[in-house]
């Protein structure tokens, strides 16, 4: 959907001490036959003045469990583990501390475990690497990560020429990421972020004053929405643009208010931290929004039809197998619980129009559906990239073409990547693999 994520390239050397590491049986177990050290070292500033966002809290995996979580503090932190040879996988998150952020223990983690901002909390200047390293016996091993920034960094909004009975102008821009996973995964697709802007003079000049660090969009399209509030009335200018808006960048919004016209022009202009991105575009009459538009708008998701209702003792975990399905998500917030399933079986079924009927469509969610469960559909396109870390593992390798459904009506067709998903023309070769939510009773 996105560019791909600027780099900032710094080196790690990893070292923790035994005793911090030792949280669990299984790890005692694993330290106990220890016969090599992986270590990472922190270092930041370089020719091109990166930095590293501290503190930098690091996971290492071996056959899908944790066997570390340490925190490196700053620049001159090290840590040291002796580990046994065999296959690791460390991850890496910048910037995120407990006092912000809910982060899962060692005890609890898993690639897809959600790092999420808590109550009150704004994010930081976010960063995130992952590697796979090979451990040989008595020896020290090195990794070396490439961090990649996460965040856009919203540096002013300025709005002139508003009209000087203006009280309030906010500017707000939707859809954006809300949460993200160890395995650097975005999830919570309906953020949003709102700023308010102060008077600085009488000739309608209004600022955002300040910085604020954000999430990236969660869709090709980009809603952007001005509003302006005189005598106790607002009213409220929307813009969508497909244009990029990608981590790494600094961004600043200009618009200029001309009251004749009814029409706000503006533009964001972008420096990324080694280059720059702009975006122009213009509000006029016709952009409009009503607050009756605006409700209506946020009453968009569909009626929940054909969900099948389990009782079990405990819930399923991410990223486990339920009822032969491949557990994608698991909401707790609610009850009954919510859990999204992955259909172990798929089907070749293609179209090659963005208009295409699929009028096949229904019979292949029927031969892919999983005998007593209901509701098979397309996966959305938070749901297919949620699966870039088990494509391995589940087989859906970037060279298979998968169909999800994008905003609710357009289907399209994706490739999943280390990375990221990347869409590609629809074609006769596409792949239908459809999820379904059950909804679980526990005992």
């Amino acid at each position: 959907m996105r560019t791909i994520f600027e780099k900032i390239l710094f080196s790690a050397l990893a070292v923790v001490c035994l005793s911090a590491c030792e949280r669990s049986s299984e790890h005692e177990d694993i330290v106990s036959d220890a016969t090599s050290v992986l270590q990472i070292y922190t270092r930041s500033g370089d020719a091109n003045d990166a930095t590293v966002s501290y503190p930098v809290q690091v996971y290492v995996f071996k056959d899908g469990q944790c066997v570390a979580m340490q925190t490196i503090e700053d620049e001159d932190g090290a840590l040291s583990l002796p580990l046994p040879e065999g296959d690791y996988s460390v991850y890496a998150i910048g910037g995120v501390s407990e006092d912000d952020y809910v982060l899962p223990s060692q005890e609890t983690a898993t690639v897809a475990s959600v790092v999420a901002l808590r109550e009150g909390k704004i994010h930081g200047d976010l960063m995130a690497a992952t590697t796979n390293v090979t451990l040989e016996e008595a020896g020290t091993n090195h990794v070396t990560l490439t961090m990649e920034r996460l965040t856009v960094l919203l540096e002013s909004v300025t709005m002139s020429q508003i009209p000087l009975d203006a009280t309030a102008v906010e500017v707000t821009i939707s859809p954006l990421w809300e949460n993200l996973t160890l395995g650097v995964a975005f999830m919570g697709e309906s953020g949003k972020e709102t700023v308010a802007l102060t008077k600085l003079d009488d000739e309608g000049t209004w600022k955002f004053e300040g910085t604020k660090y954000l999430l990236p969009p969660s869709s090709d399209e980009i809603s952007i929405m001005v509003s302006i509030t005189r005598s106790e009335s607002t009213s409220k200018y929307a813009y969508t643009s497909t244009e990029s808006f990608s981590p790494g960048y600094r961004m600043n919004i200009v618009g200029t208010y001309a009251e004749s016209a009814a029409t706000l022009t503006g533009t964001i202009t972008g420096a990324q931290w080694e280059g720059e991105q702009t975006m122009t575009f213009q509000f006029k009459e016709s952009n409009r929004v009503t607050d009756e538009e605006e409700e209506d708008n946020g009453d968009d998701e569909e009626e929940e039809e054909d969900v099948t209702i389990f009782t079990e003792t405990a819930l399923p975990t991410v990223g486990s197998t339920y009822k032969t399905c491949f557990v994608l998500s698991v909401n707790k917030d609610v009850t009954p619980a919510e859990v999204v399933l992955l259909s172990p079986h798929e089907e070749k079924v293609g179209g090659t129009t963005s208009d295409e009927k699929w009028t096949g469509l229904d019979a292949a969610l029927e031969s892919c559906a999983v005998t007593g469960i209901q509701g098979w559909r397309l996966m959305t396109a938070t749901e297919i990239k949620s699966l870039r870390t088990y494509r391995t593992q589940l087989s859906m390798g970037d060279s298979k073409h998968y169909l999800y459904l994008y905003e609710g009506s357009t289907i399209k067709s994706c490739t999943i990547g280390a990375n990221q998903t990347t869409n590609v023309a629809l074609s006769a070769n596409d792949i239908l693999r459809p999820v379904a939510t059950v909804k679980i009773n526990i005992e």
